[in-house]
């Protein structure tokens, strides 16, 4: 039963990979889906569906020119620990922000 639900969760995430590829370059990716629904289910089985669906949308904010399964395949584990880094710099600079704003509001209460 495990088995089914990771493979449905493989073929959301390959539709997920097609909506995101489209929106990039404009027209829809080739992928054998039947192919591709293992390394998608491998994923999913280490990482979980939210894991693997962040990542992808991490994946495509990059740099990297032409986006392929493979790649994104072969380079999980390094794409997958940049978005959990980027994720607790994006809470660091938001809590900086903060006190920023706390210190400043302070200061200009004090000066008033």
């Amino acid at each position: 039963m495990a088995a089914n639900k990771n493979d449905k969760d493989a073929y959301s995430l390959l539709s997920e990979y097609s909506r995101l590829y489209q929106a990039r370059y404009a027209h829809p990716p080739i992928v054998n889906k039947y192919k591709e629904k293992w390394g998608m289910s491998s994923l999913v089985e280490d990482f979980g569906r939210e894991g693997v669906s962040r990542t992808l949308a991490y994946y495509f904010k990059t740099n990297r020119e032409g986006h392929s399964l493979s790649w994104f395949y072969n380079n999980f584990s390094n794409i997958h620990l940049s978005r959990l880094a980027s994720e607790k710099d994006d809470k660091i600079r938001a809590a900086a922000r903060a006190k920023t704003r706390q210190l400043r509001a302070e200061y200009l209460n004090g000066l008033s």
